[in-house]
Protein backbone atom coordinates (compact mmCIF):
# COMPACT_ATOMS: atom_id res chain seq x y z
CA UNK A 1 0.00 0.00 0.00
CA UNK A 2 1.17 3.47 -0.68
CA UNK A 3 1.58 6.22 1.98
CA UNK A 4 -1.04 8.10 0.73
CA UNK A 5 -3.43 5.34 0.34
CA UNK A 6 -5.89 4.39 3.58
CA UNK A 7 -6.33 1.43 5.41
CA UNK A 8 -9.77 1.65 6.39
CA UNK A 9 -13.49 3.23 5.57
CA UNK A 10 -15.72 3.66 8.49
CA UNK A 11 -18.99 2.76 8.12
CA UNK A 12 -22.57 4.78 8.85
CA UNK A 13 -24.70 2.77 10.47
CA UNK A 14 -27.83 4.73 12.22
CA UNK A 15 -30.56 6.73 10.06
CA UNK A 16 -29.72 10.18 11.54
CA UNK A 17 -26.38 9.74 9.73
CA UNK A 18 -28.04 8.51 6.44
CA UNK A 19 -30.70 11.71 6.84
CA UNK A 20 -27.52 14.33 7.30
CA UNK A 21 -25.40 13.20 4.67
CA UNK A 22 -29.20 13.31 2.60
CA UNK A 23 -29.49 17.10 3.54
CA UNK A 24 -26.64 18.07 2.18
CA UNK A 25 -27.67 17.82 -1.30
CA UNK A 26 -24.40 16.96 -2.64
CA UNK A 27 -24.90 13.66 -5.29
CA UNK A 28 -24.02 12.38 -8.21
CA UNK A 29 -26.10 9.73 -10.30
CA UNK A 30 -24.15 6.86 -12.22
CA UNK A 31 -26.14 3.68 -13.76
CA UNK A 32 -25.39 1.85 -10.83
CA UNK A 33 -25.62 3.96 -8.15
CA UNK A 34 -26.52 6.95 -6.74
CA UNK A 35 -23.77 8.37 -4.37
CA UNK A 36 -24.21 11.22 -1.80
CA UNK A 37 -21.73 12.80 0.07
CA UNK A 38 -21.13 15.19 3.03
CA UNK A 39 -18.42 16.24 4.61
CA UNK A 40 -18.36 15.66 8.69
CA UNK A 41 -17.67 18.74 10.97
CA UNK A 42 -17.11 16.92 14.11
CA UNK A 43 -15.30 18.57 17.02
CA UNK A 44 -14.17 16.23 19.72
CA UNK A 45 -15.34 17.48 23.41
CA UNK A 46 -13.00 20.68 24.82
CA UNK A 47 -11.83 17.69 27.53
CA UNK A 48 -10.67 15.44 25.37
CA UNK A 49 -8.74 18.61 23.19
CA UNK A 50 -7.15 19.22 26.33
CA UNK A 51 -6.27 15.72 27.35
CA UNK A 52 -4.45 15.30 23.66
CA UNK A 53 -2.88 18.55 23.98
CA UNK A 54 -1.74 18.13 27.52
CA UNK A 55 0.02 14.33 26.81
CA UNK A 56 3.26 14.66 26.20
CA UNK A 57 4.72 12.86 22.67
CA UNK A 58 1.42 13.10 21.24
CA UNK A 59 1.76 12.21 17.56
CA UNK A 60 -0.68 14.77 15.16
CA UNK A 61 -3.72 12.63 14.18
CA UNK A 62 -6.22 13.14 11.61
CA UNK A 63 -8.96 14.78 13.49
CA UNK A 64 -11.31 14.30 10.33
CA UNK A 65 -10.45 10.32 10.39
CA UNK A 66 -11.06 8.00 7.34
CA UNK A 67 -14.27 7.81 4.84
CA UNK A 68 -17.14 6.58 6.03
CA UNK A 69 -19.63 4.82 3.58
CA UNK A 70 -23.31 3.60 4.35
CA UNK A 71 -25.26 1.27 1.66
CA UNK A 72 -29.02 1.62 0.89
CA UNK A 73 -30.75 -0.35 -0.94
CA UNK A 74 -34.74 -0.03 -2.19
CA UNK A 75 -37.13 -2.71 -2.53
CA UNK A 76 -37.59 -1.10 -6.10
CA UNK A 77 -34.63 -3.04 -6.85
CA UNK A 78 -35.86 -5.89 -6.62
CA UNK A 79 -36.96 -8.68 -3.75
CA UNK A 80 -34.61 -9.18 -0.95
CA UNK A 81 -32.21 -11.84 -2.45
CA UNK A 82 -31.66 -9.22 -5.16
CA UNK A 83 -31.20 -6.20 -2.49
CA UNK A 84 -28.61 -8.12 -0.58
CA UNK A 85 -26.71 -9.06 -3.73
CA UNK A 86 -27.13 -5.01 -4.72
CA UNK A 87 -26.01 -4.26 -1.04
CA UNK A 88 -23.09 -6.70 -1.51
CA UNK A 89 -22.12 -5.92 -4.91
CA UNK A 90 -21.95 -1.94 -3.61
CA UNK A 91 -19.97 -3.09 -0.49
CA UNK A 92 -17.13 -4.83 -2.06
CA UNK A 93 -16.99 -1.65 -4.53
CA UNK A 94 -16.36 0.72 -1.66
CA UNK A 95 -14.10 -1.62 -0.01
CA UNK A 96 -11.97 -1.50 -3.23
CA UNK A 97 -12.04 2.03 -4.23
CA UNK A 98 -13.08 4.29 -1.38
CA UNK A 99 -9.42 3.68 0.83
CA UNK A 100 -8.20 5.10 -2.80
CA UNK A 101 -10.62 8.17 -3.80
CA UNK A 102 -12.29 8.55 -0.44
CA UNK A 103 -11.73 11.90 1.26
CA UNK A 104 -10.99 11.91 4.88
CA UNK A 105 -13.96 13.26 6.76
CA UNK A 106 -16.38 12.64 4.50
CA UNK A 107 -19.36 10.57 4.23
CA UNK A 108 -20.52 8.84 1.63
CA UNK A 109 -23.98 7.41 1.00
CA UNK A 110 -24.60 4.64 -1.88
CA UNK A 111 -27.90 3.88 -3.31
CA UNK A 112 -28.54 0.99 -5.35
CA UNK A 113 -30.10 1.08 -8.75
CA UNK A 114 -31.64 -1.67 -10.78
CA UNK A 115 -28.18 -1.08 -12.67
CA UNK A 116 -26.41 -2.49 -10.10
CA UNK A 117 -27.52 -5.56 -10.28
CA UNK A 118 -27.02 -6.00 -13.93
CA UNK A 119 -23.78 -4.06 -14.13
CA UNK A 120 -20.31 -5.42 -14.87
CA UNK A 121 -18.23 -5.31 -11.49
CA UNK A 122 -15.30 -3.40 -13.45
CA UNK A 123 -18.45 -0.76 -14.84
CA UNK A 124 -19.68 0.03 -11.10
CA UNK A 125 -16.33 0.19 -9.47
CA UNK A 126 -15.83 2.97 -12.08
CA UNK A 127 -19.03 4.80 -12.02
CA UNK A 128 -18.10 4.84 -7.59
CA UNK A 129 -14.46 6.26 -8.58
CA UNK A 130 -15.99 8.73 -11.26
CA UNK A 131 -19.15 9.76 -9.01
CA UNK A 132 -16.92 10.00 -5.60
CA UNK A 133 -14.14 12.39 -8.09
CA UNK A 134 -17.13 14.78 -8.43
CA UNK A 135 -17.63 15.07 -5.41
CA UNK A 136 -14.77 15.54 -4.11
CA UNK A 137 -13.89 18.59 -6.17
CA UNK A 138 -14.67 22.12 -4.13
CA UNK A 139 -18.11 23.83 -5.48
CA UNK A 140 -21.38 22.16 -5.98
CA UNK A 141 -21.70 19.51 -7.98
CA UNK A 142 -24.41 18.90 -10.85
CA UNK A 143 -26.37 15.61 -10.84
CA UNK A 144 -25.38 13.41 -13.88
CA UNK A 145 -28.69 13.48 -15.10
CA UNK A 146 -28.73 9.83 -14.92
CA UNK A 147 -31.99 8.94 -13.99
CA UNK A 148 -33.24 12.88 -12.67
CA UNK A 149 -36.72 13.15 -13.24
CA UNK A 150 -37.39 17.45 -14.50
CA UNK A 151 -33.87 18.27 -16.56
CA UNK A 152 -34.28 22.32 -17.27
CA UNK A 153 -37.58 22.69 -16.67
CA UNK A 154 -38.54 25.29 -14.07
CA UNK A 155 -41.85 26.75 -13.05
CA UNK A 156 -42.80 30.71 -12.49
CA UNK A 157 -42.67 32.32 -9.53
CA UNK A 158 -46.56 32.84 -10.07
CA UNK A 159 -47.20 29.53 -10.95
CA UNK A 160 -48.79 29.90 -14.24
CA UNK A 161 -47.03 28.41 -17.40
CA UNK A 162 -44.83 30.69 -19.69
CA UNK A 163 -47.79 30.59 -22.86
CA UNK A 164 -50.00 32.68 -21.92
CA UNK A 165 -52.28 31.66 -24.99
CA UNK A 166 -54.31 29.34 -23.20
CA UNK A 167 -55.58 31.87 -20.72
CA UNK A 168 -57.03 34.50 -23.39
CA UNK A 169 -59.06 31.86 -24.76
CA UNK A 170 -60.00 30.71 -21.64
CA UNK A 171 -61.28 33.92 -20.74
CA UNK A 172 -63.36 35.01 -23.78
CA UNK A 173 -64.87 31.40 -23.91
CA UNK A 174 -64.04 30.12 -27.55
CA UNK A 175 -61.78 27.36 -26.77
CA UNK A 176 -59.97 26.94 -29.68
CA UNK A 177 -62.60 27.73 -32.22
CA UNK A 178 -62.85 30.15 -35.41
Amino acid sequence: MSAGRQTRVGRLTKRPEFLRVAAGRRKWVTPGMVVQARARHEAPPASAVAALNASEGAAETDSAGPPRVGITVSRKVGNAVQRNRARRRLRAAAREALPEVGAPGVDYVLIGRAGTLSRAYPDLLADLQQAVDKLNRPGRPRSSGAGTGRSGTRRRKSGRPRDQAGDKQAKDGSHGEP
